[in-house]
């Protein structure tokens, strides 16, 4: 997210903003842990957990708003 927010031309945020939504849509598939887990790593709560359930929860109002990461926007 830092690395669209923080882009100095179109090139470097559409790259950015493209590897962003694909590391996201990965949470999505069937195939990944969180469709068959409860957490990232198994059954136990680990750091990455909390790590990712902070980048989600702040998404909308200050990466999505604030930085415009968004496909389609710039």
């Amino acid at each position: 997210m830092y690395r669209a927010g923080f882009a100095t031309s179109q090139p470097v945020y559409e790259r950015a903003v493209t590897g962003l939504f694909g590391a996201l849509d990965l949470l999505r598939y069937p195939c990944y842990p969180l469709a068959t887990c409860r957490y990232l790593f198994g059954s136990t709560f680990v750091e990455t957990d909390w790590r990712l359930f902070v980048t989600l929860i702040r998404f909308d109002t200050v990466y999505h708003g604030h930085f415009k990461c968004n496909p389609g926007s710039r």
